[in-house]
């Protein structure tokens, strides 16, 4: 199954698909993580059930015994590398997950689609209790907008240590950035 994900095409996938109704939810997650790898994002929203289904993962994974957690981890990568516009709703929903890892993953593809329709997800995340995925929010706003006039942007030491300010200061000119391009 892993092969045939790391063909990245396919003529068919009707024997991957085949595979979704698998009794073994390992074999399921490896049909999910090779569907994602060849952009075929009809599994997304089963992904993403899935995912807000999971347990947090153990610090230190033991094979076999903790092989699902192994494709937690493996399928949030595969959600960072996604690209397609069209798969924003469900992504921006996996913003909202309690793990600090997937909402990190799912950030940085959300920041790739570059669109504008994620800036309210991104303004939320600026507060985020993982500080770099609060800094990858408000480097997301600025990639969405014209970035000119934008001179406080601290480094990420900076940001780290004064998180609320810099979210505050964001938001600011987040509205100001707004009112300017209506």
């Amino acid at each position: 199954i892993r092969m045939l994900g790391n063909m990245r095409h396919l003529k068919s996938i009707a024997e991957l698909t085949s595979l979704l109704d698998s009794p073994d939810p390992l074999v399921r997650t490896y049909v999910y993580e090779a569907m994602l790898r060849l952009h075929d994002y009809s599994v997304l929203p089963t992904v993403a059930i899935w995912l807000e289904a999971q347990p947090q993962m153990p610090h230190e994974l033991l094979m076999p015994r903790d092989a699902l957690f192994e494709m937690q981890d493996r399928l949030a990568r595969e959600l960072s590398q996604i690209r397609d516009p069209a798969t924003l709703p469900t992504l921006l929903g996996l913003l909202q997950l309690p793990n600090p890892y997937i909402r990190t993953q799912v950030l940085q593809a959300v920041r790739a689609i570059h669109s504008p329709e994620s800036a309210n997800a991104l303004l939320r995340m600026l507060d985020d209790p993982n500080p770099n995925s609060g800094f990858s929010a408000m480097e997301g706003l600025i990639e969405i907008s014209d970035h000119q006039g934008i001179d406080w942007v601290p480094s990420w030491p900076v940001f780290n240590a004064n998180q609320k300010y810099y979210a505050s200061k964001c938001r600011e000119w987040w509205e100001v950035e707004k009112m300017q391009a209506q």
